[in-house]
């Protein structure tokens, strides 16, 4: 999938997570999966290469358009069905 992303998207989920103050028991939010997708981000905002993709990680992408940031990490978007 892609998005466009802004700067904001990627230092909102930079700093340590918690529990929102609505989730309480019995808990809904999984937050051991929120801190592995979060572990798993990687993000670029416009220094160096911009990096491959890799399955095991998120990438986010500042400043480019989707397709041209997919192209970028050498990937192609899926043809759309109708």
């Amino acid at each position: 999938m892609s998005m466009n992303v802004q700067a904001a998207f990627v230092a909102e989920f930079g700093g340590a997570l918690t529990r929102p103050e609505q989730d309480v028991e019995p808990y809904i939010v999984n937050m051991a999966g929120a801190n592995r997708a979060q572990n798993a981000l990687v993000a670029w905002q416009g220094v160096g290469e911009i990096p491959q993709a890799i399955p095991t990680a998120i990438t986010a992408i500042v400043g480019p358009k989707g397709t041209d940031a997919l192209a970028a990490m050498g990937l192609e978007p899926l043809p759309s069905e109708l």
